[in-house]
């Protein structure tokens, strides 16, 4: 997944700007699944998830102010650098989906809402992973 933070407080004399999280993962679905008609099926989704997370990094605009000789100065850099979230995300997950035979086979389209209830940073600013997806798969 990728969020985007606009603005993040990184202490008294620094902040971020602009800053793009990127976080991979490996999600493990924990849910239930109720099916709706005989050719054409509909379906409903829900439970929960455990994300494993693998590899996190970090870009966007740090702004320092310095106090040189009396004098304050602003220092703007561009990072790039891991984001220092690991572990464990959790939470609810809710679905929505339809099953279409096409000769043999199923066609499936599949929308789900995915709500990490850990925060996952360790900075002064919170970051959840929550988000919508869309799936298409193949039956063979």
């Amino acid at each position: 997944t990728c969020q985007l933070k606009k603005y993040i407080y990184n202490g008294h004399y620094s902040n971020s700007t602009d800053v793009n999280y990127y976080i991979n993962s490996l999600s493990i679905p924990l849910k239930t699944r109720i099916n709706f008609g005989r050719k054409i099926k509909i379906f409903l989704e829900a439970g929960g998830f455990i994300d494993l997370i693998l590899r996190t990094q970090m870009k966007g605009t740090k702004h320092i102010y310095l106090n040189q000789n009396m004098q304050m100065s602003l220092v703007n850099s561009e990072f790039n650098e891991n984001a220092g979230i690991s572990g464990l995300n959790f939470g609810p997950s809710i679905g929505i989906g339809i099953k279409i035979p096409v000769m043999k086979h199923e066609f499936i389209f599949i929308t789900d809402y995915i709500h990490g209830i850990r925060e996952l940073s360790n900075n002064l600013d919170p970051i959840y992973n929550k988000y919508f997806r869309i799936k298409l798969g193949l039956k063979i």
